[in-house]
């Protein structure tokens, strides 16, 4: 009699058990499904940039802050293009250009003589150029589960930065006033001559490494991720020189100097690629 109680709901339950297992089963095609949509596929095109600056401005926008601001400064941009859903190559550009002007006070040789105004001031003027890029490219693997990716690869990279400086000062050098008042920009000015222009040194690097990432897909083709690097780096620079002007005891004379001679040295270091701590925002299209 148990063996035929046993068997009776055997045959109950087996129908219900073999719903459930296919109800599973089209629910994790349903959510592989789901995932693909917001994969990227062969053919796509990335665009990504630093993440941070935008997750501290939303962050301080939902907590109230007044004194909120998108802070980008240097930022990195990503490329991708994916040569079938599971590889793509990319290319990873950093460009930082700009110039900085600093003015400070100083006596007015001239205007100070007149017994009325003996605190006369006047500017001396400090031009600052400077220029940094880099350039990466390299091949990487994806690794996906769902909607979260893992990624591994090899790149190789160029980066060049080189800065000019100029100066203007508003008391002249003369026979009268052989070494005026001027402002000493960070040491630019040495005895009885001043720097009008400087070359800082012109730097080259050249890197070779490999890299490990994650991106979670929070959005159809939009993602967010971050990534390690492992690089060997190789720089050099030519050398610097500067133009300065003094007084020969006749005239006003122009010397040009070299600063610096040039320099090489190489590295070993892990990297973040992105500017502010390694996360960044992609977009697919």
């Amino acid at each position: 009699m148990k063996y035929i109680k046993t068997t009776i709901l055997l045959l109950l339950f087996a129908p219900l058990m073999v719903f459930a297992q296919d109800e599973v089963e089209v629910v994790e095609v349903i959510k592989e499904n789901n995932s693909k949509e917001y994969l990227p596929k062969a053919g796509d095109i990335s665009i990504g940039a630093d993440a941070l600056p935008y997750l501290e401005f939303l962050g301080n926008a939902f907590n109230g802050n007044t004194n909120n601001s998108l802070n980008l400064g240097e930022t990195t941009l990503y490329f991708k293009y994916f040569l079938t859903d599971n590889t793509a190559v990319r290319a990873i550009i950093g460009i930082d250009n700009g110039t900085n002007n600093s003015r400070e006070y100083v006596a007015d040789d001239l205007l100070r003589l007149d017994p009325f105004n003996p605190n006369a001031k006047a500017e001396d003027l400090k031009l600052e150029k400077y220029r940094d890029v880099y350039l990466k490219v390299g091949y990487q693997i994806y690794k996906t589960r769902n909607r979260l990716a893992g990624y591994y690869g090899a790149q190789i990279g160029y980066g060049y930065g080189n800065s000019f400086s100029e100066y203007t000062y508003a008391n002249p050098i003369s026979a009268m006033n052989q070494i005026p008042t001027s402002h000493n920009f960070g040491g630019n000015i040495n005895g009885a001559s001043r720097v009008l222009e400087a070359k800082d040194v012109a730097s080259n690097t050249i890197s070779a490494g490999l890299f490990i990432g994650v991106e979670y897909f929070f959005m159809p083709k939009m993602s967010i991720g971050g990534e390690y690097g492992l690089d060997f780096q190789y720089e050099w620079s030519g050398q610097s020189n500067a133009v300065s002007e003094s007084w020969n005891g006749s005239e006003v004379v122009n010397t040009n100097s070299l600063v610096l001679p040039t320099q090489s040295g190489s590295s070993f270091s892990t990297s973040r690629p992105a500017t502010y701590g390694g996360l960044f925002l992609s977009f697919y299209f």
